[in-house]
């Protein structure tokens, strides 16, 4: 199979790819509950859904009470292989990362844009967090991140892939 014929079946397959609406509950200690709103594109391509290693880390974090609960309040948080963000975008809605600024990276950030501005209202509300989308190919890291602070955490989780194994 030569690469146009590579190209089209990628191209075909992004079409068959319909985004989904899912929708997560926080808890994030601020006591009440939030939504956070996320588009998938299962199939699109290997990040465009939700991978399980995620929840378990943010599962951790949030529910670990004060061991980072301090540690996350202003923080700089660099989250690499986000996918489409549930692990770095429930971190700047919740409560225990108030003043966060989160920056989530993946090799094609387009949901990840998406997913940042559909959930902004949840940042500023919940947790006065900012919440950035930047894209980072491994191949190229020169471009992996320009900031004034030091990075605090950072954060992967299900961020490699080897299809071998699946």
């Amino acid at each position: 199979m030569n690469n146009n014929e590579l190209g089209e079946l990628h191209r075909a397959r992004l079409a068959r790819a319909r985004p989904r609406e899912t929708a997560h509950v926080l808890n994030g200690g601020s006591g009440n509950p939030t939504l956070l709103r996320l588009i998938e594109r299962p199939g699109a391509h290997i990040g465009a859904h939700v991978w399980p290693g995620g929840q378990v880390l943010l599962d951790y974090l949030l529910e670990a009470g004060g061991t980072f609960e301090g540690s996350l309040r202003g923080a700089t948080v660099l989250e690499l292989g986000s996918g489409v963000g549930l692990l770095g975008l429930s971190l700047a809605g919740s409560a225990r990362a108030r003043g966060a600024r989160v920056v989530v990276t993946d090799r094609d950030a387009g949901i990840l844009r998406h997913n940042c501005e559909a959930n902004r209202a949840v940042f500023a509300a919940n947790g006065e967090a900012t919440c950035t989308a930047r894209e980072l190919d491994w191949d190229r890291p020169a471009l992996l991140l320009e900031t004034d602070r030091p990075v605090d955490w950072i954060l992967g989780a299900d961020v490699l892939y080897n299809s071998n194994t699946a």
